[in-house]
């Protein structure tokens, strides 16, 4: 992975082979990257997506593989997570992110990004905002939630 920060803004380029959530889970740490937000672009030969069922509290998951994949869409927030309430601001970086993959068929495939292995190039934009958000599971959904 490369990075360049401009203001507060990281510009951000996750290798071939290097899987993506990991290696922007590790910028964040590195950086201390507390709240932001990230969009990104490129493609992928094997990703790792979730549904949740709010009525089952429960993932389904779905595993693409065996071809390349565009990542057409990317998105999603940087906040901390701690497994002890109300100290967040200490926690690891917690990264909630959606994707959107299109095969060759120009069928789509989009859920929850859990993992994503880069088969070219995939660039990201993460984007610094100030303050402190963390996390807190909400045990009436099954997730968890932003924690103000």
């Amino acid at each position: 992975m490369q990075y360049k920060k401009l203001e507060n803004t990281y510009i951000v380029r996750v290798e071939k082979g290097e899987e993506a959530i990991e290696k922007l889970t590790e910028l964040c740490e590195k950086e201390n990257i507390k709240v932001g937000s990230i969009t990104a672009i490129g493609a992928t030969n094997r990703a790792e997506l979730l549904w949740y069922d709010p009525d089952k509290k429960e993932y389904s998951e779905k595993t693409l593989e065996g071809e390349n994949y565009e990542v057409t869409s990317f998105i999603g927030n940087i906040t901390r997570k701690n497994e002890k309430p109300l100290d967040n601001a200490r926690g690891k970086p917690y990264l909630h992110c959606h994707i959107v993959l299109g095969d060759r068929d120009f069928k789509t495939y989009a859920g929850h990004c859990k993992s994503a292995i880069v088969s070219g190039a995939f660039e990201a934009v993460i984007e610094i905002k100030e303050g402190e958000i963390g996390r807190e599971h909400d045990e009436s959904v099954g997730l968890n939630l932003l924690k103000f």
